[in-house]
């Protein structure tokens, strides 16, 4: 491929706006493809339907969308050659292009250096690198960490990848931050630079400094960066059961080995829940890292006792990422049954995600408009802004579940899909509610809950005796033994 190659993208998303510019610099676009056109031109190229290709003169078809395989064989299907097909990843000289990017913006935001010392120099300097600090368990726990290191002997700097910064505000102080995302404006770039950077790449650009212990908080890229590092001591934590959510596979790692060989630079494994530390068993074998299960820690909510209850409707809500893995098409189905076996309820979800406009669509067709709202992203959704009578995870899979943590420590009842860290977090039934993963189960477990002042009671009462405010002094006491610090 060289710069003549004549050139037909396929998709005009989000991809072909953070792309197309660096992509007319290096070929020559001939004319754009939309699986349902929806406009006839765009940015001076006319735009066509997938049939239409072949009567162009092409080298080769660019796919600019994440639905990379349906369009794989589509374009298969109307003949055109494997060969001739191609996506981000395999064009060598835009890759190159978004390196030199991210080598700019380091050398421009100085992200090599702390910018300040907080504490004496004998203080453990501790960097802790996150993906991003935005609407997720992950991030919140780690504010609630951060928070609680502060009167410890130890200078924190905290470098957090992508643009997400709804938890920013929340940072203390005294921790130093350091965002790669007020320097790289284009965040799918910073992907691909990521992606393809080798080892010495990524530690020329964020590991020049050596810390006294370098913490990847999450899977996937936070892990990619912090295993390049030279510092002396690296510990990885792991957030979800890979063997069940593998989101970092083909998408911050090449592949297994690659993901592995991170995981055997580091010195210690941390992972939330017992479920979690078992679906990483499960895919990887690793002799010479430590490995530890210390559950997230949970800030308790500070509860607005003054809101009154409404007693019209029975008020389920659920918080977390719109996101497949979160489960909540399944509840969506299952509340619209509540509602038409005569359940007068109401459904809050907190969050935002991908899975928004899907969602909302669902509700629509279920007719539910009227008792069902999606408010967006909250930090704080159990300080009593909305009286809730019953917290619901539907997750299919969970690490360390912070919001069915945060229901608990208000004392709220809990329903829960039945997966490995819901059970963990529940104590297998004990302070939850534990229901098939199911529209069934959700269902079931709604309905009694929703018509049995009983069972409200039961799980109300059980909710108050959970061992979590235990758990969170356990949690600390075991984090600062690891990095270093005497309890």
């Amino acid at each position: 491929m060289n710069a003549a190659d004549r050139v037909i993208v396929f998709g005009t998303g989000s991809l072909y706006a953070d792309f197309i510019e660096l992509i007319r610099c290096q070929y020559r676009v001939v004319a754009l493809v939309e699986s349902m056109p929806r406009r006839q031109e765009l940015d001076g190229y006319s735009v066509h339907t997938p049939e239409s290709i072949l009567s162009f003169d092409f080298d080769f078809i660019l796919i600019l969308s994440s639905y990379t395989a349906e369009i794989r064989k589509r374009l298969t299907s109307l003949s055109v050659p494997n060969d001739k097909i191609r996506t981000l990843d395999e064009l060598n000289d835009v890759i190159d292009i978004a390196k030199n990017i991210v080598s700019q913006a380091v050398i421009t935001s100085n992200l090599q250096m702390v910018k300040g010392d907080f504490l004496p120099n004998e203080a453990l300097s501790v960097r802790m690198v996150i993906n991003s600090l935005g609407k997720g368990g992950a991030e919140k726990s780690l504010i609630t960490l951060l928070s609680s290191l502060a009167t410890q002997p130890v200078s924190v700097s905290l470098m957090s990848i992508f643009s997400a910064n709804e938890y920013r505000q929340f940072i203390p102080e005294n921790v130093t931050v350091l965002s790669l995302s007020d320097y790289v404006e284009n965040q799918n770039v910073l992907r691909l630079a990521l992606r393809h950077a080798t080892p010495s790449q990524i530690n020329h650009w964020f590991g020049n400094r050596t810390f006294d212990v370098d913490i990847a908080y999450i899977e996937g890229w936070a892990t990619k960066i912090v295993a390049s590092s030279a510092s002396k001591k690296k510990i990885a934590w792991c957030h979800t059961n890979l063997a069940e959510n593998h989101w970092t596979l083909n998408y911050c790692f090449w592949d297994s080995t690659e993901e592995k060989s991170a995981y055997s630079q580091m010195d210690a494994l941390v992972f939330v829940s017992y479920d979690s530390l078992a679906g990483f068993k499960s895919l990887y074998e690793l002799s010479n890292q430590a490995c530890h299960t210390i559950p997230n820690l949970i800030c308790t909510p500070t509860v607005n006792q003054s809101i009154k209850k409404d007693e019209t409707f029975f008020t389920f809500a659920s918080v977390g990422r719109l996101n497949v893995i979160k489960g909540y098409d399944r509840l969506i189905s299952a509340f619209s049954r509540l509602i038409q076996s005569g359940v007068s309820a109401r459904l809050i979800i907190w969050g935002e995600g991908e899975e928004r406009a899907n969602l909302e669509a669902q509700i629509r067709r279920e007719g539910i408009e009227q008792y069902s709202a999606l408010p967006g992203f909250v930090p704080s959704p159990f300080d009593g802004r909305e009286p809730i009578d019953c917290f619901v995870s539907s997750s299919l899979t969970e690490g360390h579940p912070l919001a069915i943590g945060e229901a608990l420590l208000a004392q709220i009842p809990v329903i829960a899909t039945t997966n490995g860290g819901s059970q963990e977090i529940l104590e297998d039934g004990r302070t939850g509610m534990l229901v098939s993963s199911s529209v069934e189960g959700l269902f079931n477990g709604m309905y009694k809950m929703a018509t049995s002042p009983n069972e409200q009671m039961k799980w109300k009462v059980a909710s108050s005796k959970s061992r979590l405010l235990d758990d969170n002094k356990v949690t600390l006491q075991k984090v600062i033994r690891l990095i270093g610090l005497k309890s």
